[in-house]
C-alpha cells in the first residue's frame, strides 16, 4: 500500500496539503484494535504505516520511540487524577472508556 498518495488522496481528504489536526476531532468511539480511518468514513483512509501484508517494517520502532520520547517529555510533569471512578472497556488490552481526564503541572 503506497501510503503517500492513500493518505492525501482528494477523494478522502478536503485539501489534503493543508495540515489539519482538527480533522480527527470528531471521530466516532475509539476502539484500541480497530483502525480509526478517517473522518469521512472510509476506514483505510488514513494508514501512516500502510496496511496488510505490507506494513511498514519500522512500524513497531516508531511507534516504541514514540512512547520513549513522550516518556521522557512526561517525566518532567506531575500528573494527578480527580479520583472519580474511570469506566474501564476490555478489548485487546484493558482501558478507559470515555477517556481519563488528568490534572497536569510543570515540576
Amino acid at each position: 500500500v503506497a501510503c503517500g498518495p492513500l493518505n492525501q488522496a482528494v477523494e478522502t481528504w478536503d485539501s489534503p496539503e493543508i495540515f489539519r489536526p482538527e480533522r480527527f476531532s470528531k471521530l466516532p468511539e475509539l476502539r484500541m484494535s480497530k483502525p480509526v480511518g478517517s473522518p469521512s468514513g472510509e476506514l483505510y483512509g488514513y494508514a501512516p504505516f500502510g496496511a496488510g501484508s505490507r506494513t511498514c517494517v519500522g512500524q513497531r520502532f516508531a511507534l516504541m520511540e514514540a512512547v520513549q520520547i513522550l516518556g521522557s517529555i512526561a517525566k518532567n510533569f506531575t500528573w494527578s487524577h480527580d479520583g472519580g471512578y474511570v469506566h474501564e472497556v476490555a478489548d485487546v488490552t484493558l482501558g478507559p472508556k470515555k477517556g481519563l481526564r488528568l490534572d497536569i503541572k510543570a515540576r
